[in-house]
């Protein structure tokens, strides 16, 4: 009697191979995968963090009158370049896309609504003092030298008293900001101090006010802040610390 195994190797056939073949996917299965990959693109990109940014005033409110235009203006065009910069990685918004004034409690409400990762109020200043001009970067702090502005008429401030948590965290923001706008332009003295800002008293994230200086009396000035803001942003947000 032959070997059954060695009639197995003759043929090329196993006694524990399988003779079924391979099935197609299952119409089911096809479906759910093509529901699968269309919540995934209509969910959209993943970004890396939500930053949102504030310019300043708008609206009525133009803020002080530059060489050449209104604070009004200049922080929204700083506010676009910046958002330009970070808008590859990140979900950026502003509190603001045109000329109009939104109410306080709105600035860091927007904010609060999009669950920022930080917060980042534009401005900008006129050059009324004798001497160079100079960049202001300001976070929160309750006990800073000068008085908070006062509230609108119509605003219950309903935010006051959440940034008090994200103070620490604020003033590293703040030291990013100082870096990286001391080596992108370094002829400019870079100030920075706390102050209790009721646009920022009520950001429930890590907040800064940025104020540069007149864009039409310093030339430039407004591209080269919105790119060391862009990256005092990522290194914040990349945790590490500046010196």
């Amino acid at each position: 009697m032959k070997n059954p195994c060695a009639a197995n190797r003759e043929t090329g056939n196993s006694p524990l191979s399988s003779s079924r073949k391979p099935q197609a996917p299952r119409p089911g299965a096809l479906l759910f995968l093509a529901i699968l990959a269309a919540l995934f693109l209509a969910a959209g990109p993943v970004w890396g963090a939500v930053v949102v940014l504030d310019p300043g005033h708008g609206g009525l409110d133009t803020g002080t009158d530059l060489v050449g235009g209104q604070e009004k203006d200049a922080a929204l065009d700083l506010a676009r370049g910046l958002e330009a910069m970070l808008s590859g990685r990140h979900r950026v918004v502003l509190t603001r896309q045109g000329d109009y004034t939104p109410p306080l409690a709105d600035r860091a409400g927007t904010a609060n609504h999009e669950r920022a990762d930080v917060f980042v109020s534009l401005h900008a200043a006129p050059r009324n003092s004798p001497g160079p001009a100079r960049l202001f970067v300001w976070h929160w702090d309750p006990a800073g030298s000068t008085p908070p502005p006062a509230a609108e008429p119509d605003t219950a401030l309903p935010w006051a008293g959440l940034q008090a948590p994200h103070a620490v965290e604020s003033r590293r923001l703040a030291r990013e900001a100082v870096k990286r706008l001391s080596a992108a332009l370094p002829s400019l003295p870079v100030l920075a101090e706390g102050l209790p800002l009721a646009v920022l008293e009520g950001a429930a994230m890590p907040a800064i006010l940025v104020e540069i200086p007149d864009p039409g009396a310093v030339p430039g000035v407004g591209a080269a802040v919105a790119r060391a803001l862009a990256q005092a942003v990522e290194d914040f947000l990349e945790g590490s610390p500046a010196p």
